[in-house]
């Protein structure tokens, strides 16, 4: 009997362990993706002929990269707590 709680413990361990590590390696090639892009944004402006005040610079780019991971990080901050509050405040709908 103490075997089968044991084992089933490790189960239960080991599935939410997996599913953390698949959201954790989701959000951070997201953010990857996001700082690319932002990272590109003053050459992709350049390419498209926009008359913006912007030098393609890797300065520019890792201006924009911090920028957009910035805002990357406070969007899923911002969501989470949405969540958190929807999660709480589920009972006084009513």
């Amino acid at each position: 009997m103490e075997t089968e709680i044991q084992t089933l413990l490790i189960f239960v361990i080991f599935a939410v362990f997996v599913y953390l590590m698949y959201r954790a390696i989701k959000l951070a090639i997201q953010a990857a993706i996001v700082t690319v892009v932002s990272f590109s944004f003053p050459w992709i402006i350049k390419f498209l002929g926009v008359n913006l005040p912007i030098d393609a610079n890797i300065e520019t780019g890792l201006y924009f990269a911090i920028l957009g991971l910035g805002l990357f990080i406070l969007y899923h901050i911002f969501h989470f707590v949405v969540y958190l509050l929807k999660l709480i405040l589920w009972p006084l709908r009513r």
